[in-house]
């Protein structure tokens, strides 16, 4: 069999950025295969291929933090109350003017409620802030119970908490908190996942992979959405032939 090259698509659905190369060793009939994770140049137009943790993270700080950031900054400047109002609507505040926010997935009923419930509790949010973001979820949480608003799961309380979060300056440490997207990413990378007080789920960033533990934990969160499958190819390449 003559040594060659041949790209083909990745056949999961969770690989849909992904190309395998399937790439002889020498000539004889063994096929080894490689997996890379591959993305488009917005500008471009060409493929991009990341082979190692490195390449992604800079992609990802290069493409998808700087905005991130502007959204950070606007609720830095936002006093407690008018946080809360913004978590808890229905639009982000981002660079290009508000935009409908993908997270929110309840009713404006809902919403409105837990705006309400959040506001009216202020006075606790402040002092268990200097506790730390931990502490801050779990009250959070427990606000959101006593008014009867437990419909509203792990990912909507923890965005709630991370922008509140913001205006206090705290943030997760060594916990990447993970829902829907980054939890099944992490999983499919063979991340530990751990539980914390109630069912949110996380994983200390320790547990990444050596090139991304410098990454702060919201950075981390937000790449496992962005990048995800960028990652698990990188991660299944490097598994397979380290």
């Amino acid at each position: 069999m003559k040594a060659g090259r041949w790209m083909v698509r990745c056949p999961w659905p969770i690989f849909s950025p992904a190309e395998h190369l399937l790439q002889p060793r020498d000539s004889s009939c063994a096929i080894s295969i490689v997996i890379f994770a591959a993305k488009r140049n917005h500008k471009t137009g060409e493929s991009l291929i990341f082979t190692t943790y490195a390449e992604v993270r800079t992609y990802y700080k290069q493409t998808y933090e700087p905005s991130r950031r502007w959204t950070m900054n606007a609720y830095r400047a936002l006093s407690l109350s008018d946080a809360i109002r913004q978590a808890t609507d229905t639009m982000e505040l981002t660079q290009d003017g508000p935009k409908k926010d993908k997270h929110k997935r309840y009713s404006r009923i809902t919403l409105n409620a837990c705006r309400d419930a959040l506001l009216a509790k202020r006075r606790r949010l402040k002092s268990v802030a200097q506790l730390g973001f931990d502490a801050l979820l779990n009250v959070v949480g427990d606000i959101l119970d006593e008014a009867g608003l437990q419909q509203v799961r792990d990912l909507g309380r923890y965005d709630f908490t991370t922008k509140i979060g913001i205006t206090f300056g705290i943030e997760p440490e060594d916990k990447v908190y993970v829902h829907r997207k980054p939890l099944r990413i992490a999983r499919t990378m063979g991340l530990p996942i751990e539980r914390h007080e109630g069912s949110a789920l996380y994983v200390r960033r320790s547990a990444f992979p050596q090139d991304l533990r410098s990454m702060r934990s919201d950075s981390l969160e937000n790449m496992l959405c962005n990048c995800g499958d960028e990652l698990v190819g990188v991660t299944h390449q490097i598994g397979r032939y380290r």
